[in-house]
């Protein structure tokens, strides 16, 4: 789980479901996502198709999906809250730039992982 906040963070330690209900009642939206998923060989259907059905019904508002068969290749994508699925808002192969769920520029090369590199 990660969460973008500029306040209000546990200075020491990662977040936790108890963090959570520690939050402030005071109408200051924070957004918890864990949508990033990195493609595996072994797990190509439900990292593809199970997982992505699984984020939608959670409502987790973004996700991004990062396939390395042929290179780097991080998918990005916006649920679409009436049909429930979600929209492709992106393929980017060396530096993803997008302004949801907040903007982000983000070189590929930072987060290639160890075994293709």
């Amino acid at each position: 789980m990660t969460a973008a906040l500029d306040h209000d963070a546990p200075a020491s330690r990662d977040w936790t479901t108890e963090d959570l209900d520690e939050l402030p009642e005071d109408g200051v939206r924070r957004e918890i996502i864990d949508g990033v998923l990195i493609v595996s060989p072994g797990s190509v259907t439900m990292d593809r198709i199970t997982k992505p059905a699984l984020y939608a019904q959670a409502e987790i508002p973004f996700y991004w999906r990062i396939e390395t068969e042929q290179g780097i290749v991080v998918h990005t994508h916006r649920l679409d809250p009436v049909a429930g699925v979600y929209l492709a808002t992106g393929a980017f192969e060396e530096l993803v730039e997008t302004d949801e769920p907040w903007p982000i520029r983000l070189p590929v090369a930072d987060f290639t992982p160890r075994r293709l590199s």
